[in-house]
């Protein structure tokens, strides 16, 4: 024979077993056979297995359907962070939107748990609002990150948005030291702290400022790179420290000096407390070579007068002033001894020519003290022997250093001008010259050879 298929018609009872469970009435047909049957509290791919009993006129029939979810895509957007640059422990207001896509459309999700933190510390949890929308308050102390989690669920994913927060940190000097040298130079060393425990220090510069008063008005007098900690002494080598040191020329003798760090997005701005320093001027006038140019032995006559300005310009008595002197064109440099001022602040030296053809430049410096700067000539051209037309030889080697000193300085016992290949032959000489090491005036360095 054969069969034909037909609805079933109305009346029909449909049994239903939930993931192996027992059979449950749940529906019965219509009159076109048909039946609806709506499926709640899905969490998981659940198998519903759908059956009907047999009668005389039809055999039983079951149908196995499995239900499960898709969660929709999540995201947090429209997100704002309140205010924009703040200072450490400022609270900050966090807000944005949990929306999910249905379909293609992104739609507002009401009632959205939100997970927050700030750096590695946990801030709680905000419900969104029915619009979608939360708002979380960030203590700014927790680092410089937050992170906002809205956590998968039964029919949502999960959606993260991070960020970062400007956060000026607090700072303050540890320590300043600054003075004031004779060659008109400020010496400054200090190191700066981030005052809370972030793990970082500014490396950018510091200004270093000068005031004839003590309120200002305050001028850049220059600025100093900050280091880090591979580059400090140990007094200041913590992460969170910055060394600063250096030397800048000074603008005036009598000053107000103080640090001053300026803010920014990331650091908070601090000014140390100013510093008095001072010395008085000095200065070297009449100053005189004479003669211009000499023979060997014949003697030369180096003449000033030193001044200190206090109420005003004085004679400054009782001074040493160095008389020193370079081979034009080398390196070298000379000592000629030193001259002492009289009571009208006059000095003056004398030198004898020495052996060779060459041209000394001579120079007279004051040395400063604890309360004047130091001050220096230009240098006069003084002509050895300019007429011959070549240099005499060197007196024989195994003459001693007293017989060199008294041929070159025919007996007068006057510091004499030498070249340095002169000096192996006038060890007498010694306390009085300066083949090597550095003269130290107050304009400047100069390195003899």
């Amino acid at each position: 024979g054969s069969t034909t298929q037909q609805n079933i018609g109305s009346g029909v009872q449909i049994n239903l077993s939930i993931a192996g469970g027992p059979l449950v009435q749940v529906a019965t047909t219509g009159s076109n056979s048909k039946f609806t049957y709506s499926a709640t509290g899905i969490a998981k791919v659940t198998a519903y297995d759908f059956s009907v009993g047999s009668t005389s006129t039809y055999t039983a029939a079951t149908d196995d359907v499995s239900i499960g979810l898709s969660p929709a895509k999540t995201r947090i957007t429209k997100i704002s962070v309140s205010p924009a640059h703040m200072v450490y422990g400022q609270k900050a207001t966090l807000q944005g939107t949990v929306q999910y896509l249905s379909g293609k459309t992104w739609t507002d999700l009401p009632g959205a748990t939100v997970q927050l933190s700030e750096g590695k510390t946990k801030l709680g949890t905000v419900d969104a609002s029915a619009s979608g929308a939360f708002s979380a308050t960030l203590p700014s102390t927790h680092g410089l990150g937050w992170n906002a989690v809205v956590p998968e669920g039964n029919l949502i994913q999960q959606a993260t948005a991070t960020g970062n927060l400007s956060i000026a940190v607090p700072t303050k000097l540890q320590s300043l030291k600054v003075a004031l040298g004779v060659n008109t130079e400020l010496s400054v060393a200090g190191c700066l702290e981030v005052t809370v425990p972030v793990g970082y220090a500014p490396l950018t510069k510091i200004a270093i400022q000068y005031a004839a008063g003590s309120r200002g008005p305050w001028k850049t007098l220059g600025e100093l790179q900050l280091r880090d900690i591979d580059a400090s002494p140990r007094a200041c080598g913590a992460a969170t420290e910055s060394y600063f040191s250096g030397s800048i020329r000074v603008r005036l003798a009598n000053a107000y000096y103080r640090a001053d760090f300026p803010s920014s997005y990331s650091f908070e701005s601090v000014v140390s407390k100013p510093v008095h320093l001072w010395k008085y001027p000095t200065r070297i006038t009449g100053y005189t070579v004479s003669p211009r140019s000499v023979r060997t032995g014949q003697k030369v006559t180096i003449s000033g007068q030193l001044w200190v300005k206090t109420r005003g310009w004085q004679p400054f008595a009782h001074q040493k002033v160095e008389i020193i002197y370079n081979d034009k064109g080398t390196s070298y440099w000379g000592s000629l001894g030193t001259a002492k001022t009289n009571s009208h602040g006059d000095f003056k030296a004398y030198a004898l020519g020495g052996a060779g053809t060459f041209v000394a430049i001579i120079y007279a410096q004051y040395g400063g003290g604890k309360t004047e700067f130091a001050d220096r000539t230009t240098g006069d051209d003084l002509s050895i022997n300019p007429h011959r037309s070549s240099v005499p030889a060197a007196p024989a080697a195994q003459a001693s250093g007293s017989q060199a000193a008294d041929t070159a300085s025919t007996g007068s016992g006057l510091p004499v001008l030498l070249q340095p290949e002169q000096l192996g032959f006038a060890d007498a000489l010694e306390t009085v010259l300066t083949a090597t090491g550095e003269l130290t005036s107050g304009y400047g360095r100069l390195t003899g050879s």
